[in-house]
């Protein structure tokens, strides 16, 4: 049995492409007025409590890609461990996530981060519904891993259905976020291009500390879909919406030059 897996082993090996990445590093923040400067808290992906003076980080960052030889399907995965030395000692899991794609699809499940845009130039990472100021949280992403053509290169479109659980410590705990985003783009990546969407966000479910356990899956398409809630919901949800519902418009003009 064992000469069997060994050589399926090796046959996998010979069919596979694996690129492999393990990282290390040591960062030494300090702040005055017992406050770290804006800069090195935000846009950290909520790595840092700025309410410290001195914080001393060791991350350990370690991913797993590989893809099928002739297949169209590729696998990742990512972790990511921050020890903290500061007014309060700790240990976070700032990412861990495995992913599926194949083609142009992509099924990504765990605790991701957003990609960053401008070098981390851009306060809200470009989104101001979603920056990268907090933690991670688990949730389950079904999409476009980018943008796809649709008639020809200059029309392409962009979107992804989204589960999460907020884990932190809230008002309202065990809160469910739903979120989705669609996106059209026009001109080739050569040249002008003009993208814009829309990004719907909805806090739902969980236990209210005074109003107890709020509408869950039962109520989950009117949460998606900005609907009333029932007669079992809060009476501002009666004659609002159910849940805490938002939404950005994202407008995006980008142009590229030969220097």
């Amino acid at each position: 049995m064992y000469k069997y897996l060994l050589l399926f082993l090796l046959l996998l090996g010979n069919s596979t492409v694996f690129a492999q990445s393990f990282e290390t590093s040591f960062h030494s923040l300090a702040g005055t007025k017992e406050q770290l400067p804006f800069w090195l808290w935000a846009n950290q992906l909520g790595r840092y409590n700025r309410n410290n003076s001195t914080i001393q980080n060791f991350e350990l960052d370690a991913g797993h890609d590989f893809s099928l030889n002739n297949s169209d399907f590729s696998f990742e995965g990512q972790a990511r461990l921050n020890f903290l030395l500061a007014n309060d000692n700790a240990i976070h899991i700032t990412e861990l996530f495995g992913g599926i794609n194949w083609k142009f699809l992509q099924i990504k499940a765990g605790a991701f981060a957003e990609d960053e845009i401008y070098n981390g130039l851009s306060a809200s990472n470009g989104n101001i519904a979603y920056s990268r100021n907090a933690r991670p949280h688990p949730r389950i992403r079904l999409g476009f891993n980018r943008f796809v053509p649709l008639i020809s290169d200059w029309f392409a479109v962009y979107g992804f259905y989204e589960e999460g659980l907020l884990n932190d410590n809230r008002y309202v705990n065990d809160t469910h976020l739903h979120h989705k985003a669609f996106y059209l783009r026009l001109g080739k990546p050569a040249s002008l291009q003009l993208s814009a969407g829309l990004e719907h966000y909805v806090m739902w479910a969980g236990t209210h500390p005074v109003y107890g356990e709020l509408p869950g899956w039962e109520d989950y398409f009117k949460y998606i879909t900005g609907s009333a809630g029932g007669d079992n919901s809060l009476p501002t949800d009666q004659l609002n919406v159910l849940g805490n519902g938002y939404g950005s418009y994202q407008v995006e003009i980008k142009k590229k030059w030969n220097t």
